[in-house]
């Protein structure tokens, strides 16, 4: 386990804990490979994201259908096996992928930095292995819903003037509360033909 300000990394109290990687091969690796990443500027966060890619990847590869006791073993095959069992998992595909990313940013390591000669060359995700994004629902709002937020008798159902007038505006404009709130003091633009 790390204690995060032992290792100069001022205002936190984390740690990183490593005890989860019970295999010594991948623990000895994966310590590495953390300690690289927050030595270039890696946040604090993103170490944590990578060690728990890492907890779920060595559970896995210490389950009795798989038994992986050498990075040599971890081929394209386990990978395969390792998405197949990923698939199953409940979280969502942010997440999922999320490790994906920070497992494929391990193998890219261990090559480019040789801390590992013996990982096989195809021990690789490619960008069809991530998984697909949840399909997200249209953010217009239905023709139905604008017809009764429009209705005069409903804009009089707010209390405050300004609410009334800011949700005429956002209506008129086209504009989404989040796109509004980054508009400058000089919006609307001038017109450059003068018409406006």
């Amino acid at each position: 386990m790390w204690e995060l300000r032992r290792l100069g990394i001022d205002d936190t109290r984390a740690r990183l804990r490593f005890d989860r990687v019970p295999q010594p091969w991948l623990s000895k690796v994966a310590k590495r490979f953390v300690r690289w990443r927050l030595s270039i500027g890696r946040s604090v966060n993103q170490a944590v994201v990578d060690i728990l890619a890492l907890n779920r990847f060595s559970g896995f590869l210490a389950g009795p259908r798989v038994a992986v006791d050498e990075l040599a073993r971890v081929d394209r095959t386990v990978l395969e096996r390792y998405l197949a069992d990923l698939a199953l998992d409940s979280r969502s595909t942010h997440f999922r992928s999320r490790d994906i990313s920070s497992l494929n940013a391990f193998f890219h390591a261990v090559r480019r930095h040789g801390r590992d000669q013996s990982l096989p060359s195809n021990a690789i995700f490619y960008p069809d292995d991530f998984p697909r994004p949840d399909k997200r629902l249209p953010r217009a709002l239905a023709e139905h819903v604008m017809a009764q937020v429009e209705q005069p008798a409903n804009l009089e159902r707010w209390h405050a003037p300004d609410g009334r007038a800011l949700t005429l505006i956002l209506m008129r404009c086209g504009l989404r509360v989040g796109d509004a709130c980054h508009l400058t003091f000089d919006w609307p633009p001038a017109d450059p033909h003068g018409s406006g």
